[in-house]
């Protein structure tokens, strides 16, 4: 809130004093809105990372292929290195993202949507379940324990 300096006048300082009280109001509303605009727009990227088409890093065309120089053996090769780097990044990447959806979810109010996560997570053609180690998958299972509760707390 405000302060003001003193006023001799009791009705001029209380004018002045609900004059600043509603401008703090206004600036306190248009914070508010920019944060959800911010906070919406952030929940909405995250979630686009989990709900990409075919699953994120994922290789949409095993086929691909490597460059024109190498021989067939290393056609292979090449082939396979790709798999194990694109799934690689997918368990460093990934958890992460979804912890951090936790977070902005839980701490805006927004549980709800996090728990719409769970369900993405228990699809088993995005494979988000199969890059979470056991202990991160343990830790997810809490933190959608504590988004139901607070939602029934709601």
């Amino acid at each position: 809130p405000p302060v003001l300096p003193p006023v001799e006048d009791p009705l001029t300082q209380d004018m002045l004093t609900k004059q600043a009280q509603a401008r703090y109001q206004d600036a306190l509303r248009a914070w508010e809105a920019q944060k959800q605009q911010a906070t919406s727009q952030l929940t909405a990227s995250l979630q686009a990372i989990l709900e990409f088409e075919g699953g994120w890093l994922v290789d949409q065309d095993p086929s691909a292929a490597p460059p024109a120089t190498l021989p067939e053996p290393a056609h292979h090769d090449h082939a396979a290195q790709r798999q194990a780097e694109l799934e690689a990044l997918r368990r460093l990447c990934l958890p992460p993202v979804l912890f951090l959806l936790h977070r902005v979810c839980h701490e805006t109010g927004l549980d709800a949507a996090f728990l719409e996560v769970a369900v993405l997570v228990a699809d088993q053609s995005r494979g988000l379940a199969k890059v979470l180690s056991r202990d991160e998958t343990r830790r997810l299972l809490g933190l959608l324990a504590r988004s139901a509760t607070a939602l029934l707390r709601a």
